[in-house]
């Protein structure tokens, strides 16, 4: 399972599933929610979005299913999460919680809370495991910036962001998945120079991960770099060239339109009005209108006004 990790970390998709995939693990909840995270980078990266309904799928599975009532010995690992007792539980849980993420993306929100506020209490008696603890960190961070939102409520988000970076560290397999939600917390809280350290470390020892350098982008823009910001999404774009990474099958240009997206924002905030125009006349081709709903909601936000 770590191999297929790896492969993922270093977008190779079809080989990462093909390690997560046979009649043995096909037995064991930990491999078929790891798939899941698998398919999901795919369609983050790839615009796949066949993948994204597969994830939803073995997530929601997971979910309704009973889960073991013992450790799974045929996954003999070092981490945390491979010798809880409690795995199937906790697996079942994690797979609660990412398909309410799911459900919150397609517009279902009350349908993601109710999920949300289950897993939570699944995971409660679990908190020990450093996985436990990251997801009950990333919940009450999230719950706390809605609460934070109505009169006379103080929420601390330090707090949350503490607990999670800590248990991060500790998370084994999963800990570049609370790393990678850690890095948004950073951004959500405005601070740019720690989450790109953060960044940079993961970019070390992955380099060329593409979802990775629009993070990136992002950071560098939002903390004032914006010539910066255009140098690297510049390269994103460069790397999501049409003609190898998206086709007609179930594909849709996503990597591609968010760098021109974010290109015509930076090219926007720098005065350049030609090559503003340039780029947002390539998010708005009509060509690409079904890529629309599935693209960050934020950045559709912030170009609306250009």
């Amino acid at each position: 399972m770590d191999q297929a990790l790896n492969l993922a970390h270093s977008m190779q998709y079809e080989r990462a599933l093909s390690k997560l995939k046979s009649p043995l693990l096909d037995s064991l909840p930990l491999a078929r929610y790891l798939r899941g995270l698998v398919l999901l980078n795919r369609e983050e990266d790839w615009g796949d979005t066949a993948a994204f309904w597969k994830a939803v799928d073995l997530w929601s599975g997971l979910w309704k299913e009973a889960p073991p009532s013992r450790l799974d010995k045929a996954d003999p690992v070092s981490d945390s999460l491979g010798r809880t007792e409690n795995q199937g539980e906790l697996v079942r849980a994690l797979a609660g919680l990412q398909w309410a993420a799911a459900e919150q993306f397609r517009g279902h929100a009350w349908k993601s809370a109710s999920l949300s506020l289950k897993a939570r209490e699944k995971l409660k008696p679990l908190r020990d495991c450093p996985e436990a603890e990251a997801a009950l960190a990333l919940f009450e961070y999230y719950r706390g910036s809605l609460l934070s939102s109505l009169p006379f409520i103080s929420v601390d988000p330090n707090r949350s962001l503490a607990r999670l970076d800590s248990s991060a560290a500790l998370a084994g397999r999963l800990g570049p998945l609370f790393r990678t939600a850690w890095i948004w917390m950073i951004f959500d809280q405005k601070q740019y120079d720690k989450g790109l350290k953060a960044i940079d470390r993961y970019l070390t020892s992955f380099p060329g991960h593409r979802l990775y350098r629009q993070m990136e982008g992002d950071f560098e823009f939002h903390r004032g770099q914006t010539a910066k910001a255009l140098e690297v999404y510049r390269g994103v774009r460069d790397t999501y060239a049409l003609d190898t990474l998206w086709r007609s099958e179930n594909r849709l240009p996503l990597g591609y339109l968010a760098a021109c997206g974010n290109l015509a924002r930076i090219h926007a905030a720098l005065g350049h009005r030609d090559s503003t125009h340039y780029y947002l006349a390539l998010w708005r081709d009509p060509k690409f209108e079904k890529a629309q709903p599935w693209l960050p909601a934020s950045l559709k936000k912030a170009l609306k006004s250009l």
